[in-house]
């Protein structure tokens, strides 16, 4: 049962980027992310997953306050912080930390790994002298990094050892929710092994939210608690990843399962060619923003009207037109993808 108040709450997101005016014509300003809604409680890691483009990393930045939100709220233990970063309180920057997706951009090359950690334990925590030093120290510890590495410059360390520095130097601030984008997106598949179980056991030891963005569905399915699936800005599909990745599901998380490679040389049977009967991709706010790529689609109504959410159980909604008992019918492979290839040595952390 979730509680009833979470840790985050975001309400009807809306994210616009406006360009400068075109040269022959005016440029129209699609949305980035389009009346997007989720909840976080403490403890737990929402995943969001989509393609390249579907507004997974700007709900981040939006999250932090480091883009401009259109309309919408973001809530955090229900108090709104809608507003940019530079307007929120110390205490509200403090309780929600970013890690990004490449720490070679993140971590300032000219900085020791003492200096990049010292910024956020004087800021939020008023440390000096001996008693940041020893702060430092045990923040590397626990990202299982040694006090050596406090004199050591980025450019000395592996890509995997600049992560956990980079994830030490969030965890300085005590936060309550962890924004992870793509964190482990530029790591070999053994280092995000120690990563992956570096974060289950920091959650479980302080308490962390993670709002977890990720391309891979087996590592969505192994770290996190639920998921949601985002189109063009706007979420197909959300709920516990058990039910999220069996029938029925959306189109779209359909053809992202299926596309999924199988350590034993199977695979879920594709849905079928989205080239045949489909309509033209959505350049207005009607319709389903699917309808163009959707092997499933049903007819005009795909690109006249929105669909309706389905409230199906413990919080799985899926939005199409499709009744999700018809979907159902049409989906009747397991879906649910393999456990990464680490999964057995990060069981047990």
């Amino acid at each position: 049962m979730r509680p009833e108040r979470p840790l985050l709450a975001v309400d009807d997101l809306v994210v616009v980027y406006r360009g400068g005016p075109g040269w022959l014509w005016p440029i129209r300003h699609a949305p980035a992310v389009n009346g997007v809604s989720f909840e976080i409680s403490s403890g737990e890691t929402l995943a969001l997953v989509g393609e390249s483009g579907s507004g997974k990393s700007t709900i981040a930045r939006a999250v932090e306050g480091l883009v401009r939100i259109c309309s919408g709220a973001v809530r955090l233990h229900g108090e709104n912080v809608t507003g940019p970063v530079r307007g929120r309180t110390p205490d509200t920057k403090r309780r929600i930390q970013l890690v990004f997706q490449n720490p070679d951009g993140s971590l300032n090359p000219r900085h020791s790994v003492l200096t990049i950690l010292s910024r956020p334990l004087s800021i939020f925590r008023r440390l000096r002298g001996a008693h940041l030093r020893q702060a430092a120290i045990e923040l590397l510890a626990d990202v299982q990094l040694d006090a050596s590495y406090l004199a050591r410059m980025p450019a000395q360390l592996s890509g995997g050892e600049r992560q956990r520095v980079a994830i030490a130097r969030a965890l300085a601030a005590e936060p309550e929710l962890l924004l992870c984008d793509e964190i482990l997106s530029a790591l070999d598949v053994s280092v995000q092994a120690s990563v992956i179980a570096l974060l289950r056991r920091l959650q479980r030891e302080r308490g962390l939210a993670y709002l977890f963005i990720s391309h891979d569905l087996s590592v969505v399915r192994w770290l996190a608690h639920r998921v949601a699936v985002l189109f063009r800005g706007e979420i197909c599909e959300q709920g516990r990843v058990e039910d999220v990745f069996q029938p029925p599901f959306h189109p779209y998380t359909e053809m992202l399962l299926a596309a999924v490679p199988r350590l034993d040389g199977g695979s879920m049977a594709p849905p079928p060619s989205a080239t045949t009967g489909a309509g033209p991709e959505r350049t207005r706010a009607e319709g389903c923003p699917f309808a163009g790529r959707c092997p499933r689609r049903i007819g005009p109504i795909c690109d006249a009207e929105g669909p309706p959410f389905q409230q199906l159980r413990d919080g799985h909604a899926i939005r199409c037109h499709i009744p999700a008992g018809e979907l159902a019918s049409l989906q009747t492979e397991p879906a649910m993808p393999a456990a990464p290839a680490f999964a057995a040595t990060t069981s047990s952390v």
